[in-house]
């Protein structure tokens, strides 16, 4: 802008014509600004300088360690595992009081529950976008059908005092002709299916709801409520997903019906319209109960299994 204030607009202004070297000289001098400029903001990613501490801190959970909390790869099968690849450490070391059998949102699970239950009695049994539903087959996870079925058999020969199912139980429904990888046309029949063949085998069976949603992700959304209010709330006002609120309701009609207990995850961080997105860690810092649209924290899994498993009132 300097450059063509004063190689350009003065000298017109002064009615006085460029050289075509002068003009030359202007041009490829704005260029060389322009692209060192540029070079310096990519070397310095943005200019991270420019936000605060607390901007940066939400953006780190971009790169949340969830692999070790989930225990990624071991207990936490991926589309390309078998169920033999289940590691010795999945299963419980004290006798299996737990069983947590669900996808990626149970394995975010699992630290919350290895918190709050005695050390050694939880079993983790999960795999990324396969939902704890008997006969099950998705495109993109070709071993969750044999994966579940190997589970259930765990089951019958080792039964646990208590089993968790829980899933993101939305992606999982029949949406219309969308050919996407985890939609099943039969994704009701089969739920209804497995909650019957556990109602039968007379266990304790827990299945937990979702839990909200925040699009694009939970530390995005903060992010934004920050650069206009300068600090964190505790809660935000609920999200609008007409489609989980029923989706909700239709598992625990269909979960209650055989017999097993269901918990809503929503009415467990929520408070009316408001639901709670931040807790204090032990060190008293602010953390996130969810690291991305809706997987909870290690915090935020710990602070669901102390209210939803650790209450038999709870709605």
């Amino acid at each position: 802008a300097w450059l063509s204030y004063r190689l350009v607009e003065t000298p017109i202004r002064k009615r006085r014509v460029l050289r075509a070297r002068g003009l030359a000289a202007a041009a490829i001098g704005g260029s060389l600004l322009l692209a060192a400029a540029g070079g310096a903001l990519v070397a310095g990613h943005g200019f991270p300088e420019r936000l605060s501490p607390l901007l940066d801190e939400l953006g780190a959970y971009r790169k949340y360690p969830y692999q070790p909390l989930m225990r990624d790869r071991k207990c936490l099968l991926h589309p390309d595992q078998g169920y033999e690849d289940f590691a010795v450490e999945c299963n419980a070391s004290t006798g299996i009081e737990i069983l947590l059998w669900g996808d990626s949102h149970a394995a975010a699970m699992y630290p919350g529950l290895a918190d709050y239950y005695p050390p050694g009695s939880v079993s983790q049994l999960t795999t990324a976008s396969c939902p704890p539903v008997l006969g099950l087959q998705l495109k993109g996870v070709p071993y969750c059908e044999a994966i579940n079925r190997d589970i259930l058999q765990r089951i019958d020969t080792n039964p646990p005092t208590q089993l968790v199912l829980h899933a993101y139980w939305t992606v999982y429904r029949p949406v219309g002709n969308t050919g996407l990888a985890h939609n099943s046309a039969d994704y009701f029949r089969l739920l209804e299916t497995t909650l019957e063949a556990l109602a039968r085998r007379d266990l304790s069976v827990t299945v937990l709801g979702s839990l909200p949603v925040w699009y694009p992700s939970l530390p995005d959304r903060l992010q934004r409520y920050v650069r206009v209010r300068g600090d964190l709330p505790e809660y935000l006002p609920r999200p609008v997903e007409p489609d989980l609120v029923s989706l909700d309701a239709r598992v625990r009609a269909m979960v209650e019906e055989h017999g097993h207990r269901f918990v809503s995850l929503t009415a467990t961080v929520c408070q009316g319209a408001d639901c709670r997105v931040t807790l204090p860690d032990t060190t008293g810092s602010t953390v996130l109960m969810q690291w991305d649209a809706s997987h909870p924290t290690r915090e935020g899994a710990a602070f669901i299994s102390s209210r939803a498993l650790g209450a038999e009132d709870q709605p």
